[in-house]
């Protein structure tokens, strides 16, 4: 969470949100008054703030998760390692997609993940649609652990969200621009120069589509993350559930619903 008083941006991992926070540091003409990376907003808030925050397909931020993990970042690759499972970064298509089957299917690696992932149902939200919902609101754990049906989860984000504004890092140049057309235009340094700016910057590093990728993950855990991260896909990001629209799919998340 980044708090510039009239303006809030709420900072999901692996969303783009370092270039984010660089990029109204040197372009806004407010203080900023709290950088709580990660975290969700706490105490008073601020009246008419102008909230908005990141958001990444799932399939890629679980890519991005592992590639992070190579490198030896993370707290979730440190928990794992002292677990004596370090096997599962060796870089592999095949300990890529047994990680995967790891994050998406054993209870014990939301103990690892912390933030109360753990006291949720996370049958109804995957990994990164909690890493997106518990910077949405205020105080977000007493919303999500009582959440039994996944309409519960969708009428709760509709109800109590904090921002009013999505940005996706997969058009991230473009909506950080549009925001400056609009709500943002009244607190840049000079709109002008933050609208040339991002017309010319590349954001994508270009070592991101080197090695493991989406590619290899497999039809199963592909079909999982598709189940566990229905949230995220299917407000942002509904192309991805395509495939889940056959029979077997369609009863897979009338289950859930």
């Amino acid at each position: 969470m980044l708090d510039y008083g009239q303006v809030v941006y709420l900072d999901p991992q692996k969303t783009g949100t370092t270039f984010v926070a660089e990029f109204l540091r040197d372009h806004l003409d407010l203080e900023c008054l709290c950088y709580r990376k990660h975290k969700p907003v706490r105490g008073r808030l601020h009246q008419n703030a102008f909230h908005f925050i990141s958001v990444r397909n799932p399939v890629d931020q679980y890519v991005s998760l592992y590639k992070y993990g190579l490198k030896k970042g993370g707290r979730l690759r440190r928990r794992l390692y002292k677990n004596g499972l370090d096997d599962l970064y060796e870089g592999s298509p095949q300990s890529f997609n047994a990680w995967l089957e790891k994050i998406l299917h054993d209870p014990e690696v939301a103990t690892y993940v912390k933030d109360g992932y753990e006291n949720v149902d996370r049958n109804l939200i995957g990994l990164q649609s909690f890493r997106f919902l518990s910077l949405s609101f205020q105080y977000p754990l007493p919303l999500l652990k009582i959440a039994q049906k996944y309409q519960d989860v969708r009428s709760t984000y509709d109800e109590h969200r904090l921002h009013s504004h999505v940005i996706r890092l997969e058009s991230l140049n473009k909506d950080l621009a549009n925001l400056f057309r609009g709500p943002l235009a009244a607190y840049a340094k000079n709109k002008k120069t933050a609208l040339k700016e991002l017309k010319q910057l590349n954001r994508i590093n270009s070592t991101e589509n080197k090695g493991i990728g989406r590619k290899d993950i497999s039809t199963d855990n592909l079909s999982a993350i598709c189940e566990a991260e229905r949230f995220l896909l299917e407000l942002y990001y509904p192309e991805e559930l395509k495939p889940m629209m056959s029979d077997e799919g369609s009863q897979i998340m009338a289950k859930a619903a």
